[in-house]
């Protein structure tokens, strides 16, 4: 009689709905909609070379449909490619994802026709440069000092790219497409090695998924041709082979690997330095979740150790000063126009250094930026992607034996070294494209809720469902959009 006067409390009626897929989906979808139709935070760009004309923030792009020939074989040809990675995770078969990322990308960026995407434009910059670098009999050691006539991109990061570009102009012979192509093909080298780092941590077919979705995420998809696709390979080496040495019970050889591509990353963009805090956040999970701490300081020596190994190497035999060049980098930045500010450069203007470009009033300020960044980064990984990661970032969260494991841990720490990031400032903008080599640590959770819910009542539909609209969305954004890089 207890018990019947005392009746379970019902489910409140929302809770079912709120929780459903699809609906968090297309919740996503207004929110995406709103924001472009009411073009938040809109300024006027400040560079004249753009027509002054109004960029649809909080992206880093202006409308400017181009609505060709080209756009129903591309989309016929971005079709087969879901179906070939679709067809990748169910027979297990990771390979077909090389074929099925390298058509994926040529679909995406032919589709407005007319070589608006071919060659990529940041890359036409970097060429230029790259072959005035060239011209000099010590493109190492003299650095600084030839950089001081180029434009404001080289003087504000380190050179291995534009040797990179220089070394592929001279063996191509000039040739921007075939350079591209490479490119394309360091791009898509991260996804079988997203897999492995997956696979590391999840210990489970997430990595399947992982692959898949890096696949069609539209940050791949659209700026995986520029040089920002070797950051992105650079990046995705550096968190999954941080993730195996996490997970390992031998972790010396993959922390050595990390090392090394550490020490490249540094040598490449300045902005890959942030990695170094995610590797050791990975390493303190590993610590964490395993009870062994000192195999993670361990890990940690090792990976420092040769980073630094090897830059001072790099040093010794080809005389480039890796402070020297850092230094004039450091302040190179603090003199471009930025809409915004933060504590760097702010310590340099209390300094009498930098920072002297005048505020315009139209232009945004940090705080509308970093909440832009947010924006930017949840949309260019694909909307359904972006739901599926707070799916389970909020299921690793509430739950006590997720969030104690490897796994739940790596998530919880990627998120906040993330956001630190974020709200620090140091990057105001442009985040959809600089910030491509993140994008494997927001796939990976996704995967493993998307593995989930294919394994329930939301079957294969929530596979073809997330590939599909990301790969559209990457399709549509690069037919209706121009992004300035």
């Amino acid at each position: 009689m207890a018990e019947a006067s005392h009746p379970p409390k019902k489910q409140p009626p929302w809770r079912p709905w709120a929780g459903n897929f699809y609906v968090q989906l297309a919740a996503a979808y207004l929110v995406v909609a709103a924001a472009m139709y009411l073009r938040a935070f809109p300024f006027r760009s400040y560079y004249s070379h753009y027509g002054g004309k109004i960029w649809l923030t909080p992206l880093h792009a202006y409308w400017d449909p181009r609505i060709t020939p080209w756009v129903l074989p591309a989309a016929v040809a971005l079709a087969a490619s879901v179906a070939l990675i679709i067809w990748a995770v169910k027979t297990r078969k990771t390979w077909l994802a090389l074929p099925a990322a390298g058509l994926a990308i040529a679909a995406v960026n032919a589709a407005p026709g007319g070589g608006r995407r071919f060659p990529f434009d940041w890359l036409e910059h970097a060429l230029f440069d790259a072959r005035i670098l060239f011209r000099a009999p010590n493109v190492f050691a003299d650095y600084v000092e030839i950089t001081r006539t180029v434009s404001c991109h080289c003087r504000t990061r380190p050179g291995l790219l534009y040797w990179l570009l220089g070394a592929l102009d001279r063996v191509f012979a000039n040739n921007v497409y075939a350079i591209e192509t490479v490119i394309i093909a360091a791009a898509v080298v991260s996804v079988p090695l997203l897999y492995y780092g997956a696979r590391a941590v999840t210990k489970n077919d997430a990595g399947f998924a992982a692959a898949a979705l890096l696949v069609c995420a539209p940050a791949l998809l659209i700026f995986g041709p520029g040089p920002d696709g070797l950051n992105c390979l650079i990046g995705t080496g550096v968190i999954a082979m941080a993730l195996k040495a996490a997970a390992s019970e031998r972790p010396w050889l993959w922390s050595a690997v990390t090392g090394v591509l550490l020490a490249i990353a540094v040598m490449t963009s300045y902005l890959l330095i942030i990695l170094t805090f995610f590797a050791a956040a990975f390493l303190l999970a590993g610590a964490v979740a395993t009870g062994r701490g000192r195999r993670a300081l361990a890990s940690g020596l090792i990976i420092g150790i040769t980073a630094v190994a090897v830059l001072a190497v790099f040093q010794a035999i080809t005389g480039y000063e890796h402070i020297t060049v850092f230094k004039r980098a450091f302040w190179a930045n603090q003199g471009l126009p930025s809409a915004g500010t933060n504590v760097i450069k702010l310590i340099a203007q209390a300094l009498g250094r930098g920072g002297d470009t005048p505020f315009e009033p139209n232009q945004r300020p940090y705080g509308v930026f970093v909440l832009g960044n947010l924006y930017a980064t949840f949309f260019i990984m694909g909307v359904p992607t972006a739901v599926l990661y707070l799916r389970e970032l909020g299921t690793v969260i509430s739950r006590r034996q997720v969030r104690g494991s490897l796994y739940g841990a790596t998530v919880i720490v990627f998120a906040l070294v993330f956001l630190a990031y974020n709200f620090s400032g140091l990057i105001l903008g442009e985040v959809e494209r600089v910030w491509l080599f993140l994008i494997p640590g927001f796939v990976i959770p996704a995967a493993v809720q998307l593995t989930r819910m294919a394994r329930g009542p939301y079957g294969s539909k929530a596979l073809t469902l997330a590939l599909g609209l990301g790969a559209g969305q990457a399709l549509l954004y690069n037919i209706l959009l121009l992004t300035v890089y």
